[in-house]
């Protein structure tokens, strides 16, 4: 028996059996995921969002991803991509939370 722990394969030294989940309190998706973050995380979060704000004013465009179209959206994670090769720390910066900020509001479309 194997447990794959972040990409790692261990072998498994206790039975599973030991163990007493409790399957049967698990919430909605969104509930589940709202209990991820804690509250230093929602600052990021807000850091985030603030960083998404700004780049879509800077295009011109309203800040709201599930809005923007297909070709949009991937024009937006390439422009964000090539920000990581920017020698300024700021933008590279940016670019992160631009990212980051993506990420966590496609989580919440699902």
């Amino acid at each position: 028996e194997f447990i794959f722990i972040i990409g790692f394969v261990h072998a498994n030294e206790h039975s599973m059996d030991e163990f007493n989940f409790n399957y049967a309190d698990a919430d909605s998706y969104e509930r589940e995921l709202a209990e991820f973050y804690t509250y230093s995380e929602m600052d990021e979060f807000a850091l985030n969002f603030e960083c998404f704000v700004k780049y879509m004013r800077e295009q011109k465009k309203e800040p709201f991803w599930n809005k923007l179209t297909r070709a949009e959206k991937c024009l937006i994670i390439q422009e964000m991509a090539a920000g990581f090769d920017s020698t300024e720390p700021e933008k590279r910066l940016q670019a992160a939370r631009v990212i980051l900020y993506i990420f966590q509001v496609c989580l919440f479309e699902i």
